[in-house]
């Protein structure tokens, strides 16, 4: 009933299944491995909503729960409260309030992800910064831990650099190395592929591609930025994906 009466696609949720009792649902969760809200009674054959909860808990603690039940004793509250269950709701239920409850759930979740995504942004170039220059960079999360994420490096070099920088002032000098990072940049950001550039000496930009769905650089994303930069840019190419630790 609450898969066919609330339309869940307007909240930005997608109804993946549902579960006849508890040991249904844990089967499917297994199954499915990438669930983030189960909606369970308390009352089911086999195994109960508190059992359920309890299962999630244990081995998913990152599964938001949400308990139904017609029982208005205060203990079943009690023990969904310390199995981190997210809400408990009396039948008949409120519909509007559940699916604010969903709502909210998943605005928080929304948040957590984009918080760690950013997180993970700081914490992936600073590793990479600290294989190429060796340094230690303050940092809200720790380099270490992002050792093991996979990077495509290659470098650029300008082939007239000498030529090119004589005539330039400071400031035209450093708006020339941030327009050659960024012109790199972008023509990866159209490929859905996120980099990270350091120039190590004169002229050696080092640049390391990460993915975050599993897209690989191409020659076809290769030849593209050979052709778009208008920077008269040379390139060496990497072999194959390796981990940060190997840079």
């Amino acid at each position: 009933g609450l898969r066919l009466t609330i339309p869940w696609e307007t909240i930005d949720v997608e109804v993946v299944d549902t579960a006849h009792d508890g040991e249904d649902a844990i089967e499917k969760v297994i199954q499915y491995g990438d669930i983030d809200i189960v909606i369970t009674d308390i009352r089911m054959p086999k195994m109960d909503g508190l059992q359920l909860a309890h299962f999630l808990y244990k081995n998913y603690p990152h599964i938001r729960t949400i308990i139904l039940s017609g029982f208005e004793e205060f203990e079943y509250a009690q023990q969904a409260i310390k199995l981190g269950v997210d809400n408990y709701f009396l039948k008949p239920v409120d519909i509007n309030e559940l699916v604010e409850n969903v709502k909210e759930i998943t605005n928080e979740m929304k948040q957590k992800r984009q918080q760690k995504k950013e997180l993970d942004k700081i914490g992936l170039r600073n590793a990479i910064l600290q294989q190429v220059t060796n340094l230690q960079r303050s940092s809200p999360v720790k380099s270490d831990d992002y050792n093991d994420f996979m990077i495509y490096p290659f470098i650029s070099m300008h082939q007239n650099y000498k030529r090119k920088i004589t005539s330039l002032s400071e400031g035209e000098y450093e708006e020339f190395l941030r327009g050659w990072e960024k012109s790199i940049e972008r023509k990866l950001q159209e490929y859905g592929l996120t980099s990270y550039s350091f120039f190590t000496e004169k002229n050696i930009l080092v640049t390391c591609v990460h993915s975050d769905d599993g897209r690989k650089m191409t020659s076809d994303i290769r030849q593209s930025l050979i052709r778009n930069d208008g920077l008269n840019l040379q390139f060496v190419w990497s072999d194959e994906w390796i981990p940060v630790e190997e840079l």
